[in-house]
């Protein structure tokens, strides 16, 4: 088991040196070194401007959602105005109209009372003029 150990260490350590070899040749060459240098540089130019692009966009829509909100709560703030003005007319209409019948029930009455006192005025007499 530690041979297998002791044999997979070297092929590591093979691969990492042929990977470093084959690193430093590349570079060593000087038209390589700049075209990869110009490859990295032009690579991280793009990633900047997607990343500034993706920033200013993301801006953008945040203003936009940000001013739809407002009209939204704008447009409910209206329409609940609006309800709750609706609800208070119907409400003080519905006051007018139950005074108006608790006033007519209360004139019926009084009305009811001065004819049954009428009545009792006349069958008192009739009772007086019998005696």
């Amino acid at each position: 088991m530690s041979n297998r150990n002791n044999g997979l260490k070297v092929l590591i350590g093979l691969a990492i040196g042929t990977a470093v070899g084959a690193a430093i040749a590349y570079l060593s060459d000087e038209e390589k070194r700049n075209k990869l240098i110009d490859d990295v540089s032009d690579t991280t130019d793009r990633m900047s401007e997607n990343i500034k692009d993706a920033y200013y966009e993301g801006r953008i829509r945040a203003r936009k959602a940000g001013r739809d909100l407002s009209r939204r709560f704008a447009d409910f703030k209206d329409n609940a105005s609006s309800t709750m003005s609706d609800v208070a007319a119907s409400a003080k209409s519905f006051g007018h109209k139950a005074k108006d019948a608790a006033q007519n029930i209360a004139e019926l009455t009084e009305e009811e009372l001065a004819s049954l006192k009428d009545e009792a005025v006349k069958k008192s007499e009739e009772i007086a003029d019998k005696l």
